[in-house]
């Protein structure tokens, strides 16, 4: 092995025994990214908790505002107050989702504060939500779709 040779190798243990103890820093409970796209494994389910609540609002709102003149036409209240139920139930499927990010996430990283943020934001945005959703479904019990 010429000198050369020897400097490259040299450099490259080095290298090596520099990320060696770079990684040894880190804390000890931090587990690494679970999926290939480098994802944490709470991701999914706390961004889901937080958007359940406010989509399921959206599709309420524009279900109820598109389907007024039908159930006018039609005389039916029921297909108003029909429409929330799925709906609630995607809230709810939301703050399950959430709960889950939380469980799943505190035990993952090393500084939860992240995790906790998002999965109580999730939380109370889908108990909002779902209140607001029920809210909605009020004035089909006493008013007829026309008025």
């Amino acid at each position: 092995m010429d000198e050369r040779s020897r400097f490259e190798v040299r450099g490259k243990r080095e290298k090596v025994r520099t990320a060696q103890n770079e990684l040894s820093l880190l804390p000890s409970n931090l587990e690494p990214r679970t999926s290939i796209s480098g994802r944490r494994r709470s991701s999914l389910p706390l961004w889901s908790g937080i958007l359940c609540g406010p989509v399921a609002f959206a599709i309420n709102l524009q279900l109820r505002y598109a389907l007024v003149r039908w159930a006018c036409t039609h005389d039916s209240r029921a297909v108003l107050i029909w429409i929330a139920v799925p709906l609630v139930v995607i809230c709810i499927a939301g703050a399950l989702l959430a709960r889950t990010g939380l469980t799943v996430g505190e035990t993952e990283t090393a500084n939860p504060m992240r995790v906790r943020f998002m999965a109580y934001g999730g939380l109370m945005l889908s108990a909002i939500f779902a209140i607001t959703i029920l809210a909605s479904m009020i004035p089909d019990f006493f008013l007829t779709p026309c008025d």
